[in-house]
C-alpha cells in the first residue's frame, strides 16, 4: 500500500530544496515514500508560519509591554504570506501548484466571512 504512494504524484522535484537530496537519501533509506514526508513537512511548515504572523501582527506594544488585549490580527497580511508560500513551493515543483490557485477562494470566503473590524 505505502509502495503506491509516490506513483501519485508528479510533483517531490526536491532538487531546489536545500538539503533535499540528503532527506531523501534517508527517505529512500528507510523505505519511506518521499510523499509521506515532504507533503505534511510543507503544509504543516506553512501553517505554523502562518499562525506566527497571525499571532504577530495581533501583538500591541504599549510602555514597553506586550499584551493581546485589545488587538486583532492582520488576516489580509496571513492569506498574502500564505499563498506567496504556496506559489513558491509549487513553482519549484515541490507540492502541487492548484494548491496555490485553491487556496485564495477557501481564504478569501473565510476573510470576508469573519467579524474583523479591518482586514489590513
Amino acid at each position: 500500500m505505502l509502495g503506491m504512494i509516490p506513483q501519485l504524484y508528479t510533483e517531490l522535484d526536491t532538487t531546489k530544496v536545500p538539503g533535499g537530496a540528503v532527506v531523501d537519501a534517508l527517505l529512500t533509506a528507510g523505505d519511506i515514500p518521499k510523499a509521506l514526508w515532504w507533503f505534511p513537512f510543507v503544509f504543516i511548515g506553512i501553517a505554523i508560519i502562518g499562525l506566527l504572523v497571525y499571532n504577530g501582527t495581533s501583538l500591541r506594544v504599549n510602555a514597553g509591554v506586550i499584551s493581546d488585549q485589545g488587538a486583532q490580527g492582520s488576516l489580509l497580511l496571513t492569506f498574502v504570506v500564505i499563498e506567496a508560500l504556496l506559489v513558491f513551493f509549487g513553482v519549484i515543483e515541490l507540492i502541487p501548484f492548484w494548491t496555490a490557485l485553491l487556496f485564495p477562494i477557501w481564504a478569501g470566503g473565510w476573510i470576508s466571512s469573519t467579524k474583523h473590524q479591518t482586514l489590513g
